[in-house]
């Protein structure tokens, strides 16, 4: 048995072909039961936010799988193979366990080390878990990777630091223990309504906004603590609050120290800046806040580097299990001896037969592997679960004696020879 992943992601494709790849809730656990039909599936699992579109799958033929796996996500999404190939990204064994775990510690999101993610794969774990489509293997990689991700984010504390400005400037507030006042936001530019909505997530007292139109307040007013001053009354606003943001981008100074009340705290989002520095003025640059927020993108890639190499460990220890995993030897040593048999088989009707060509060995060749495949389908299966089996060292035995696995080389069970 094969660990495969195939998929879409933000990093090799555009927001457009994810919204259009992309699964709903409602239709989940049909396409789960519907994955699972596909040739060379054994277990599956689904993952779907705005950011990947990917199947994790345990197969029998990486090769198989692959095929199966695009072409499953073109048929569910009405697409042509060759239309989303390009985008397709395929990783195999370790590499999609190790993509899986990044996956589930926000290494592979927009904003490094965010913790939604681990929500979301929880929720589809459960989902394909009584679904009934994850047998021994994804099982145990899916307790293996949210124990991992819960421990790293504990270990870590990757998601404290903020990944935004406005964030960074709401981290400074708070480690000034200034978060229970009056804040004066200048500006409802896409800057100014960023820092607005974050404002929103804090436990500031009052929150008054001012800008030349009030359209740009009305999505903020629903909060009680937010309210909306006309850019004529900015002067009394400076007098009521103690913290301001300027985030208006005028090109130009146009404020001073003596317009703020004693012991304001200000920050200049703006480029040429705005505010004057002058006197005991509490004031922080977009430049000074600059170096904050690089400071944390540094601490996130530091941190994520370390995450890297515990992941080498988590990494190992799967391989370890899978290896101890009696049962895989054995699936491998089925898949084996009916290779040989096929390709026993072939050779013997191409003696038979000397007149075919290249075509009428391909149509064969495809003929038998799709007998043996439907043949072996409901042995694997069987195999799969052994592990759960009170009696798995019997069952094992068994199933080696019927099909003649573990023999000696010169055993003829175990070796098959086609007589012309």
């Amino acid at each position: 048995m094969y660990l495969l992943s195939v998929g879409l992601s933000h990093e090799k494709s555009d927001l457009s072909l994810l919204e259009e790849c992309h699964f709903s809730s409602a239709e989940l656990e049909h396409a789960l039961i519907k994955l699972k039909k596909e040739k060379s599936v054994l277990e599956n699992l689904i993952i779907s936010t705005c950011h990947r579109t990917e199947l994790y799958l345990v197969v029998d033929q990486l090769h198989t799988g692959r095929y199966y796996g695009k072409r499953f996500l073109a048929h569910w999404f009405h697409k042509e193979i060759a239309e989303i190939e390009p985008y397709i990204e395929v990783r195999e064994e370790e590499q999609a366990l190790e993509h899986l775990l990044q996956v589930s510690v926000g290494l592979k999101s927009n904003i490094i080390g965010e913790t939604q993610i681990l929500g979301q794969l929880k929720a589809f774990f459960k989902m394909a878990f009584e679904t009934g489509t994850t047998g021994i293997l994804l099982n145990h990689i899916c307790r293996q990777v949210l124990t991992f991700a819960k421990k790293m984010h504990q270990t870590y504390q990757i998601d404290a630091r903020p990944q935004s400005l406005g964030r960074t400037v709401f981290e400074m507030l708070e480690h000034a223990n200034r978060t229970k006042e009056t804040l004066l936001i200048i500006g409802l530019g896409e800057m100014g309504s960023l820092i607005t909505r974050h404002a929103l997530e804090t436990t500031m007292e009052r929150i008054i906004l001012v800008n030349r139109s009030p359209e740009k307040a009305q999505p903020f007013l629903g909060d009680e603590r937010v309210e909306f001053w006309p850019w004529e009354d900015l002067g009394k606003a400076l007098q009521v609050a103690s913290i301001v943001i300027s985030a208006a981008d005028v090109g130009r100074l146009y404020l001073e120290s003596y317009q703020f009340q004693e012991g304001s705290l200000v920050f200049d989002l703006c480029h040429p800046r705005t505010v004057a520095q002058e006197g005991e003025l509490e004031l922080y640059s977009l430049h000074h806040i600059s170096n904050q927020f690089d400071q944390h993108m540094e601490q996130r890639q530091a941190i994520a580097a370390d995450i890297i190499q515990d992941m080498r460990e988590e990494l190992l220890a799967y391989q370890v299990w899978k290896e101890e995993l009696e049962v895989v030897p054995v699936l491998r040593e089925l898949r084996a001896q009916a290779l040989a048999i096929q390709e026993g088989a072939l050779a013997s009707l191409e003696r038979k037969f000397p007149e075919w060509g290249e075509r009428e060995h391909k149509q064969i060749s495809k003929h038998m592997k799709s007998i043996l495949n439907q043949f072996l389908r409901q042995p694997i299966l069987y195999i799969k679960e052994l592990p759960n089996s009170n009696q798995k060292q019997a069952d094992l035995e068994l199933v080696k004696e019927l099909f003649g696995l573990g023999k000696e080389d010169g055993d003829e069970k175990s070796n098959p020879r086609w007589e012309s």
